[in-house]
C-alpha cells in the first residue's frame, strides 16, 4: 500500500523546549570559538543548525576554512550542554498541544490501516532532535524517517531527501501529492512548497497564522489540538 507521508518539524511544532536549544548553542559556542560569540542578529526560527553556528561564527570575522574546522567541535558541545540541560538539569521540555495525542492516533493508524507514514524534518541534529523530543515524552522510533539539519544545504534538499529515502525504504517513487510537510515557519511552507508537496502550518511558533498563510501553506491551523485537518490529507 502506498503511504502518505507526514513529515514533521521539531521545535514549536511537536514540541517546546524553552529556549533550550539556543542557550545550549550560546554556551558551546563561547566554549569553542571564544566570551565573543554570539547569536545578535543571527536568525533561528525554521533554519538548519550548521548554517546557523556558520553565521553566528562569520560575524566574528573567521572565514568559510575556520566555520569548518570548529564546526564538529561545536555540534560535539553542543549536544553535551544541551543533554546536561535538558536530561541533567531537568529543563522543560513539552509536547506542544495535541501532539501527543495525534502521534498516538497516527502510530495505530498505521498499524492497522497501514496508509500513513510518519517522519521528522527538522533543522536539528539528529541527535539533539531526538534528545528534545524524547524528553518531551515522545520516541524517535516512532518516526520512521529521519532527515536532520546537517544532511542538506537547505531545508528544500530536506524534502528531497525524505522522498529519496521513502523510495529506497518501500520500493515506491515517492509522490509529492502524498508528502505533507508539517511546520511553524515560512522555511517549512517553502521547502514544502518546492517539491509540489502540501504544506500544513501550525501556528504554534513565533510566526502567526496570517503570515503562514501569506507564505503560501496549503492549510493553516492555530494548533494540532484537532487532528481532523490533518487526517484529512491522508489518502488510501
Amino acid at each position: 500500500m502506498r503511504h502518505t507521508l507526514l513529515m514533521f518539524d521539531v521545535d514549536l511544532t511537536l514540541v517546546d523546549s524553552a529556549g533550550a536549544g539556543q542557550i545550549a548553542m550560546l554556551a558551546a559556542g563561547a566554549e569553542v570559538c571564544g566570551e565573543g560569540f554570539s547569536f545578535d542578529g543571527v536568525s533561528f526560527g525554521g533554519r538548519l543548525d550548521p548554517l546557523i553556528f556558520a553565521d553566528a561564527i562569520a560575524r566574528t570575522g573567521l572565514g568559510a576554512a575556520e566555520v569548518a574546522s570548529l564546526h564538529d567541535t561545536f555540534r560535539s558541545v553542543y549536544t553535551q550542554e544541551l543533554r546536561q540541560l535538558v536530561t541533567d538539569n531537568g529543563h522543560a521540555v513539552t509536547a506542544l498541544p495535541g501532539i501527543s495525542a495525534l502521534i498516538d492516533l497516527l502510530r495505530n493508524r498505521a498499524r492497522e490501516q497501514g496508509d500513513v507514514m510518519l517522519g521528522l524534518l527538522t533543522g536539528n541534529y539528529a541527535e539533539t532532535a531526538s534528545m528534545k523530543i524524547e524528553a518531551a515524552g515522545l520516541k524517535r522510533d516512532w518516526f520512521t524517517l529521519g532527515c536532520f539539519g546537517d544532511e542538506a544545504d537547505s531545508r528544500p534538499g530536506l524534502t528531497e531527501l525524505a522522498m529519496q529515502r521513502y523510495t529506497q525504504l518501500t520500493g515506491t517513487t515517492a509522490d509529492p501529492g502524498r508528502v505533507v510537510i508539517i511546520g511553524d515557519t515560512p522555511h517549512d511552507v517553502h521547502c514544502a512548497k518546492a517539491h509540489g508537496c502540501t504544506a500544513f502550518a501550525v501556528a504554534t511558533g513565533r510566526v502567526s497564522a496570517a503570515e503562514l498563510s501569506d507564505a503560501g501553506a496549503d492549510i493553516v491551523v492555530d494548533d494540532l489540538s484537532d487532528p481532523t485537518p490533518l487526517l484529512d490529507l491522508i489518502r488510501a
